[in-house]
């Protein structure tokens, strides 16, 4: 876990939105399939050892690296605040926008494990104010789980949806 927060002896670097983040490619080959093609296969980034990523925040890569090099859910449940009580909608909302950030990157790199992780979590989160982003979400990443339990929520709360 040193070698990711200090960088020493990386050999890729991931510029997210700006940010410079190293890793190591070993890692990465070992953990992420899609990686070890990504930077085997002879294209740009295989030969300068910088990958672009502009579809997610910094903090969301860093916490799915974080993950690649431990497999630990603990670090992600505590970027997570506890689950909102009736009075903290808002917080509700961030941590729902982080899971869907984290759930996509997984189902992009194929990281398996994060994404079921990800998928019960929402399951667990969603609010019906959020319930039809969510919906679009799992079907585009094949959460086929999450998609269900949207619908349903979408089936208990019909009227309430229909009224917004």
């Amino acid at each position: 876990l040193n070698l990711l927060q200090d960088g020493t002896w990386s050999d890729v670097t991931f510029v997210v939105k700006g940010e410079a983040i190293k890793a190591h490619s070993l890692v990465l080959f070992a953990r992420c399939e899609v990686f070890e093609k990504h930077l085997n296969s002879g294209m740009r980034e295989s030969l300068s050892k910088e990958v672009e990523i502009d579809d997610c925040e910094p903090q969301t890569f860093k916490a799915f690296l974080h993950f690649l090099y431990t497999d630990d859910f603990h670090p992600l449940e505590r970027i997570l605040k506890p689950e909102p009580s009736e009075g903290c909608a808002s917080a509700g909302v961030a941590e729902v926008s982080i899971l869907q950030e984290l759930l996509s990157v997984s189902h992009k790199y194929q990281v398996t494990r994060l994404r079921l992780w990800c998928e019960q979590q929402l399951c667990r989160r969603v609010s019906s104010s959020e319930v039809l982003s969510v919906l679009c979400q799992a079907h585009l990443c094949e959460a086929k789980v999450l998609e269900r339990n949207c619908l349903k929520r979408i089936k208990e709360n019909m009227e309430k949806l229909a009224s917004t």
